[in-house]
């Protein structure tokens, strides 16, 4: 029987455990720790002195976390990769999160100076209307000019032809001026226009990263309940199996039921495997349960569906009364007479299957 236990938990540890890979860890490391220093470097990035003290945090927590799981021959432990390298991306994420919002200030700057560039050309499109204004008064004065010509002598029309041809020129140097300013204006509206759809992208890319964020926090915490979990079932040293349905742990029958002549009773023992299972699903509620008991052989009246049904139910009513747990959180069935262990291992295949699935 210990063999077979020793047999199940390797296949347990293999089926559900992440390979080591020592180069990505230290890739991730060095990748996060490049990246603050780069931040680091930039001179603004004095107001952002809190992010990168989380930052360097996290690389010293992932750095601890290598050194605590590698062994004095330094293989690094399957289970900790993945803790580690969350930390390592934790890091990365955390100043590129600054960076965004130091890329967006930066953003807001500009855009700031864009509009008050635009108060100032409006100041000047206001010049320009008064100045279309004096060009108007002024061709005004060149008609009445004209007509002054004909009725003054010769010195006096050419000292008019003079003024007429100033005035000429300084009407084309008004026109020529407003041409540029309407060029300008017409250039520095695209460029707002372009800047402000860089703004909404940068705006969009860190709600993606906060998501993003919160995505891998609630993964880690699921992770943590999860190793959490399994500590504490392998504290109870029973055959553990899992599955895409969940985790299922796996009891001698006899731990729990007593054949007896007027049938199936709760056995003397089952006290203590009754108290540790309610312990169990009281830590951790976030599971609901799945009993089955496997009968095996003859007679029919105790391994049938039927017997191992009505023992099952047994098994059930004892944890909800020991533990004051809603029924709800508890299924209760037979699970037929099907194998898993040597045919000839008839006490082993009589057994409880409890699966713990998330609700």
């Amino acid at each position: 029987m210990k063999k077979l236990l020793v047999l199940v938990i390797i296949f347990f540890n293999v089926s559900t455990g992440i390979a080591a890979d020592k180069e990505k860890v230290f890739y991730q490391i060095e990748k996060a720790r490049s990246i603050i220093k780069e931040f680091t470097a930039k001179p603004e990035s004095v107001n952002y002195a809190d992010d990168i003290t989380v930052a360097w945090n996290y690389i010293k927590i992932a750095e601890t976390e290598f050194q605590k799981n590698t062994n004095i021959l330094g293989k690094l432990s399957d289970q900790a990769v993945p803790t580690i390298i969350h930390y390592a991306n934790m890091a990365e994420l955390t100043i590129r999160i600054a960076l965004s919002r130091l890329e967006k200030a930066g953003h807001e700057k500009e855009i700031s100076r864009l509009e008050g560039l635009i108060s100032d050309i409006k100041a000047k499109i206001k010049v320009l209307e008064d100045k279309d204004a004096e060009i108007i008064r002024l061709k005004k004065e060149v008609e009445k000019a004209k007509s002054d010509i004909t009725k003054l002598p010769s010195e006096i029309s050419k000292e008019k032809d003079s003024e007429i041809e100033r005035l000429s020129k300084e009407v084309s140097a008004l026109k020529s001026e407003k041409e540029e300013l309407n060029t300008n204006l017409t250039s520095l509206k695209k460029e707002l226009g372009d800047k402000n759809k860089a703004f909404e992208a940068l705006q969009t890319e860190l709600k993606y990263k906060l998501t993003e964020l919160t995505k891998m926090q609630k993964d880690l915490h699921s992770l943590g309940k999860l190793k959490e979990f399994l500590d504490v079932v392998g504290m109870l040293g029973v055959p553990v199996r899992t599955s895409e349905n969940g985790i299922t742990i796996i009891i001698p029958r006899r731990d729990f039921i007593k054949i007896t002549s007027k049938g199936a009773v709760l056995s003397p023992g089952s006290e203590k495997v009754i108290g540790q299972l309610v312990s169990l699903i009281k830590r951790f509620p976030e599971y609901r349960i799945v009993l089955k008991v496997y009968g095996f052989g003859q007679p029919a009246k105790n391994e049938g569906m039927k017997a191992t049904e009505h023992m099952a139910i047994m098994v059930k009513d004892a944890l909800l009364q020991r533990g004051n747990i809603a029924a709800e959180m508890i299924t209760a069935e037979s699970g037929g007479n099907i194998p898993i262990f040597p045919k000839d291992a008839v006490e082993l295949n009589r057994r409880v299957e409890i699966t713990f699935l998330t609700k």
